[in-house]
């Protein structure tokens, strides 16, 4: 698996800016802390589009040919705050749902449907904060892995 790293890019939309984009800024200091690969990242819906801190996604435990890890990157401090990773399992992309009433950025759970080393997937989820594991839930069948994933709170 092509080693990869996390780098924001901001592209001016005022029509007078220069046709040149500026250089990609690296956000986190040590690659080898997230496996060198981060994919399928997701933030806060509250901070969506807007300066934010922190950013959850796929990441690695080398060796390994695929996003075998979720991971918990903090942007401001240029580190990784956190990872998941159990041996054989295969997580999809985190989805951070907030806490009702929550006023901190990571307060809520991440969601991640993972395939399971015994062939069967189940519904991961994990503090916002502490990326200590809080519930399992399984299904007795395989979840397609890879498929980009959303949160719809009940209206």
């Amino acid at each position: 698996m092509p080693r990869s790293s996390m780098r924001r890019l901001r592209m001016p939309l005022s029509p007078s800016a220069p046709s040149a984009l500026p250089a990609p800024v690296q956000l986190i200091g040590d690659d080898a802390a997230h496996g060198s690969y981060v994919e399928f990242t997701s933030v806060s819906p509250a901070v969506r589009g807007r300066r934010h801190r922190y950013v959850w996604g796929t990441c690695a435990a080398r060796p390994t040919n695929v996003g075998n890890a979720l991971c918990k990157l903090d942007i401001e401090a240029g580190a990784v705050a956190a990872t998941w990773h159990a041996p054989g399992c295969l997580p999809s992309e985190p989805v951070f749902v907030p806490r009702p009433g929550g006023q901190d950025e990571d307060d809520g759970a991440v969601l991640s449907v993972v395939m399971g080393a015994d062939g069967r997937s189940f519904l991961l989820v994990l503090d916002g904060r502490t990326f200590a594991e809080l519930a399992r839930a399984h299904v007795p069948y395989a979840v397609p892995n890879r498929f980009h994933t959303s949160f719809a709170p009940m209206a």
